[in-house]
C-alpha cells in the first residue's frame, strides 16, 4: 500500500502510496469541522476497483473498504500516519483528540 521515503532527510518518515494503487484519502470530519480542525486527518480507503478490495460483505455502503486507517498529507501526496480512528477521542463540538 505504501512505501516509505526513507533516507535521513526531514521528509524520511513520510510515505507515499504505491504507483497504480487503488486507494482513495476521504476526510473523516465534515466541512465545518474542516475550518475548525488544525489537522485534516484522512482515511485510508481501499477502493471497490482495487484487486485487494476486500470481499462485498465487508465494504461500507458506497462499496468501498473504510480501513480505519488515519493519516495526515503532509505534502502533496505525502502522508504521516497518525493512527486508527477508535484510536481518537471524539469531543463536544465533534473535533478529534489524539489519544497517543
Amino acid at each position: 500500500m505504501f512505501i516509505s521515503i526513507g533516507g535521513k532527510g526531514h521528509d524520511a518518515r513520510f510515505l507515499v502510496p504505491v504507483k497504480d494503487s487503488s486507494y482513495g484519502f476521504f476526510p473523516i470530519e465534515s466541512e465545518d469541522e474542516l475550518s475548525a480542525s488544525p489537522g485534516r486527518l484522512l482515511e485510508l480507503v481501499v477502493l471497490s476497483d482495487s484487486g485487494d478490495c476486500p470481499d462485498v460483505s465487508l465494504r461500507h455502503a458506497d462499496g468501498h473498504f473504510h480501513t480505519g486507517d488515519l493519516f495526515t498529507e503532509v505534502e502533496p501526496g505525502k502522508y504521516i500516519y497518525r493512527g486508527r480512528n477508535d484510536d481518537w477521542i471524539n469531543t463536544e463540538r465533534a473535533l478529534k483528540c489524539d489519544t497517543k
